[in-house]
């Protein structure tokens, strides 16, 4: 599909995926393709009869409404008949056994895969919440969604269908399970959304902070760009009608105009955004102040805007946001199972006309694979601690200390109250539980407790640590060696600023906790526990070593590879920051001791650049630990890519693995 001369608009001939869909949807196309074609959405579409002969072209040109005096609306669809689908050589690839990691990228297999994957997303795209080629549906409905409060409830997650064509265990199947995702409240006025990204409740001016801090408003409304909306002071008919917010203004509707024309007279006169709804539809706006959005139809106030249904989130979720939708969604296996197959019948495979009609039909039972229980991994502690192995997956620090402990000789105590602030007594006699739960396991602290500050959460942090890193100074004589930060709600700002400022800036271990789980909390002991295990490896201590056979016949090194990408948002940023690559690797004996690097690159990029170079630096460590010796064996762990990059990680990656450094 491409677009004729005479209908484009910006000299170019690509079409969209919305109006794709309205060519796929046209009566002119569909009584010539008939019911049962299918497209892939980029270049390849099947029919389970002849439409033309083999080898010939058909071209035609779709009209579409819309059309202007300077151009008209029209669309130029061709079809070539390459010949049958080969569904031979697919059964006897599978047959054969020697299916690839990527077979997408196999010429004779990769139609046929894609084939079935358009067959399948044909129905649940048309019925259910999806992107454009995307193997997840979803559906608002009451046992699928969950208002996120951590948002103000302006974002809801919704539970929803995965689905996707594989070859997998000798078999050719279905996938079927269930995906997450963060939506859009439908129908929320982006006045409300803007005091929910912005943190300011309802009850106060939200024109304020916007004249007080216009920098840190538009950096919380950029997660709004790109998203789709209705406009409701409208007639029925047009408020239906979906619009993309492209920006947020760096005007007001004060300030923002543009030209007028009179469709009488044909004549244009400059106006603003305020003036035009004040005089065309009676509306006195009520936030005159705050920027308006930008779209392709124009510029239109904020509240007169609200959230369209079944409108993704794009951006990355906050820490509680992120939380509230992780244990929404996770779900024990029996639960899983259960949700899976309703999953199944909501797709109704038997139902489905399109796959009849290309003869082919799916079973519906799960398949069975043959599975084995993994030997219990037994923890090792100090000699003459508890050595019994964990008890169904789970296991405490009972009667137990670690194979290394570490020693604290100065600490100090950092509390930012919130609006329900607890005393200093209860702060001491945690303080007191804590001092003896370390001592449990046998980490060393001083007798006396940490230095005391409490500090305003608003205020300037770096002052505020500095202050109490005077005091630990002052009261044990020496640098402090841990900073315990007790916060009373979970800030992602606040953590982030307080662990850069005490990690960074000062070059001192810290430990952040919640008031309501540490001072407050029921099951004080484990989780105390919890704690002293992050603490003493921030020490330098060793927690456990793992009683495994395989570790002694040989040098091994565990060795884990991710890469972070921007967010959406700050992709649109020119130019756009960097993706950050890490690798983190054991250094010991016993794969208990760890160390990491880290690198950035160009955005958006999956395969680590200087994987040579990194992983370098971590042999130099490794080799220095261990009286000059290399590892023997590596096990490498890449989280991140998908089955069309194993070739690219095999080759780049595991090639310089394999000793090819720069």
């Amino acid at each position: 599909m491409r677009l004729p001369q005479s209908s484009q608009r910006r000299g170019s001939d690509s079409i969209l995926p919305a109006l794709q869909t309205k060519v796929l949807l046209h009566r002119a196309v569909r009584d010539f393709w008939g019911e049962d074609f299918l497209f892939d959405g980029v270049s390849m579409a099947w029919s389970p009869r002849e439409l033309i002969p083999v080898g010939d072209t058909v071209t035609t040109i779709v009209d579409l409404y819309g059309h202007t005096q300077q151009k008209p609306n029209q669309v130029e669809v061709s079809i070539r008949n390459i010949g049958l689908l080969d569904i031979k050589s697919l059964v006897s690839y599978i047959q054969g056994g020697n299916v690839e990691l990527n077979y997408m990228g196999n010429s004779t297999i990769e139609p046929l895969m894609r084939w079935l994957g358009a067959l399948f997303h044909k129905d649940p795209a048309s019925r259910f919440f999806s992107r454009p080629r995307s193997n997840a549906y979803f559906e608002r409905a009451v046992s699928t969604t969950l208002s996120l409060r951590s948002t103000a409830g302006v974002l809801e997650a919704l539970r929803g269908v995965f689905q996707t064509a594989q070859i997998r265990f000798g078999r050719l199947g279905l996938c079927v399970d269930t995906t997450t995702a963060a939506f859009f409240t439908p129908d929320k006025n982006l006045i409300e959304l803007a005091h929910a990204l912005t943190g300011v409740p309802l009850n106060q001016d939200l024109q304020q902070l916007f004249l007080d801090n216009k920098v840190f408003f538009y950096q919380s409304l950029s997660r709004l760009e790109g998203m789709f909306m209705n406009v409701k002071h409208l007639n029925p008919g047009q408020n239906a009608r979906k619009m993309k917010l492209l920006r947020i203004n760096s005007q007001d509707s004060r300030e923002t105009s543009f030209e007028e024309k009179d469709h009488t007279s044909g004549q244009e006169q400059r106006t603003t955004v305020r003036e035009y709804y004040l005089r065309k539809h009676k509306l006195t706006l009520r936030f005159p102040y705050l920027p308006v959005a930008v779209t392709n139809h124009g510029f239109f106030p904020i509240e007169l805007c609200y959230s369209s249904s079944g409108e993704r989130y794009k951006e990355a979720l906050q820490g509680p946001e992120t939380k509230e939708l992780r244990d929404w969604a996770t779900a024990p296996p029996y639960i899983r199972k259960q949700q899976i197959m309703a999953n199944v019948e909501s797709l109704h495979w038997h139902q489905l006309r399109t796959p009849k009609a290309f003869g082919v039909s799916v079973k519906t039972h799960m398949l069975e694979i043959l599975g084995r229980v993994l030997p219990t991994p037994l923890p090792r502690y100090a000699a003459g601690t508890d050595a019994r192995a964990p008890f169904l997956g789970s296991w405490n620090l009972r009667n137990k200390q670690f194979t290394r402990p570490s020693t604290i000789n100065s600490w100090g105590l950092l509390y930012l109250p919130g609006s329900r602030s607890v005393h200093d007594g209860q702060l001491q006699d945690f303080m007191r539980s804590l001092r003896s739960g370390f001592g449990a396991v046998g980490i060393t602290t001083p007798r006396e407790l940490p230095a005391f500050l409490k500090g305003n959460p608003q205020g300037h942090l770096k002052q505020i640590v500095a202050e109490l890193l005077a005091k630990t100074a002052s009261a044990f004589n020496s640098k402090a060696d841990l900073l315990i930060i007790i916060l009373h709600d979970t800030h992602e700002r606040l953590y982030k600023v307080l662990k850069k400022v005490c990690e960074i800036d000062f070059g001192v271990s810290s430990q952040v906790m919640r008031v309501d789980k540490s001072v407050l909390g029921k099951g004080q002991a484990q989780y105390i526990a919890n704690i002293a295990l992050k603490v003493n490896v921030k020490r330098g201590g060793l927690n456990h070593t793992v009683s495994e056979p395989l570790f002694r016949k040989t040098r091994w090194m565990m060795l884990g590879g991710d890469v972070t990408h921007p967010s959406p948002a700050q992709l649109r940023l020119n130019p756009p920051p960097p993706s950050f690559t890490a690798l983190s690797s054991s250094c010991d004996q016993d794969c208990s001791q760890y160390t990491s690097v880290a690198s950035a690159q160009n955005a958006k990029e999956e395969i680590i650049a200087d994987f040579g170079v990194l992983v370098r630096e971590l042999l130099d460590r490794f080799q220095s630990r261990n009286n000059g010796y290399l590892p023997e064996a590596i096990l490498y762990w890449r989280d991140g890519v998908s089955e069309s990059q194993f070739e690219q990680v095999l080759s780049s990656e595991v090639g310089a693995l394999k000793g090819r450094y720069p």
